[in-house]
């Protein structure tokens, strides 16, 4: 399914699935350069309840270095939560990507309590720190990147 998604972007000449840690590494080599520009600006992509970050062969280290700078913490997620499923915050906040990790001292390598969120400049960063949303009946609340959270229940209150 992932590939013919990904084929209604160009036509695919490589697709490797790697596995790294507790994630999956999808490299995509597409025929011709425009579709490696269209990812150039696109910092995530979205399929399913899955999103991917993006990280095109042609960036350069510094715009490779950009998409990690202005990082915070979106903490007190509900258990299960999927990046996707943050769609509509990420969107008001002006959020490049977003990335819920995995748990691996869990049985199941269940989601955290918490995801990081990107933004490509430090001004869209400042507006979403300290913002406090409601999701499926929970407060959530942008902290720094580095903040200590909950590791049972995700918040930064604690």
């Amino acid at each position: 399914m992932l590939e013919v998604y990904l084929k209604s972007f160009g036509p695919i000449k490589t697709l490797k699935f790697n596995v790294k840690n507790l994630y999956y590494k999808v490299v995509v080599r597409f025929n011709g350069k425009q579709v490696e520009e269209k990812f150039k600006d696109l910092w995530s992509l979205r399929f399913c309840k899955y999103v991917f970050r993006i990280f095109p062969s042609n960036l350069t280290k510094d715009e490779r270095n950009l998409r990690f700078k202005y990082g915070l913490k979106l903490a007190n997620l509900p258990i299960s939560t999927y990046a996707a499923n943050l769609k509509d915050i990420i969107i008001q906040m002006k959020a490049k990507s977003c990335f819920v990790p995995k748990n691996r001292f869990s049985k199941n390598y269940e989601k955290k309590r918490f995801a990081f969120v990107f933004f490509d400049n430090e001004n869209d960063l400042n507006n979403a720190l300290g913002k406090k949303f409601s999701f499926n009946n929970r407060g959530l609340v942008f902290v720094n990147y580095d903040a200590v959270t909950c590791h049972v229940c995700g918040s930064p209150y604690h």
